[in-house]
């Protein structure tokens, strides 16, 4: 199903935070539905939250993760994504680290799932509060939860 002819309700930036708010009633089934995902952990970090988090409660959980299987299928979701580095001057050593959070990408995602983009400036550093801000100026109707 193309979610373009729903009209999107809410761009969860923090994993945490979807779950927060569906716990204290910000946001129910349904705007899952209907949002988009930018999450700044990687995948496997917010699967594992469910060991890991003594506060999250498995239902609400589970309706979150439900959720995301089904946003992935249809392009809504976008996990911050690995970024290998090379150690020093070994051109075998390498790192793995996480990749910042861009508002290119988020537009990117916002995109592809016909929204309009947002303004920013090369070398805006990407913030919650930046996102937040951008989407108001730019008259979105999406609400960011984080």
């Amino acid at each position: 199903m193309n979610t373009t002819a729903v009209k999107m309700t809410h761009i969860f930036i923090s994993f945490l935070g979807a779950l927060r708010a569906l716990e204290e009633g910000r946001v129910d089934a349904k705007d899952l539905r209907y949002g988009l995902f930018y999450f700044g952990c990687s995948e496997e970090y917010a699967y594992n939250q469910k060991a890991q988090q003594g506060w999250v409660i498995e239902k609400i959980y589970w309706i979150l993760v439900t959720a995301l299987k089904y946003a992935e299928g249809e392009g809504r979701v976008q996990w911050r994504k690995p970024q290998l580095q090379q150690k020093g001057d070994n051109p075998h050593a390498i790192t793995i680290g996480l990749r910042e959070n861009t508002y290119g990408e988020l537009n990117e995602l916002m995109v592809r799932n016909d929204l309009q983009p947002m303004r920013y400036l090369p070398g805006d550093v990407y913030s919650f509060e930046g996102v937040e801000e951008r989407l108001r100026s730019a008259n979105s109707q999406l609400a960011v939860i984080h």
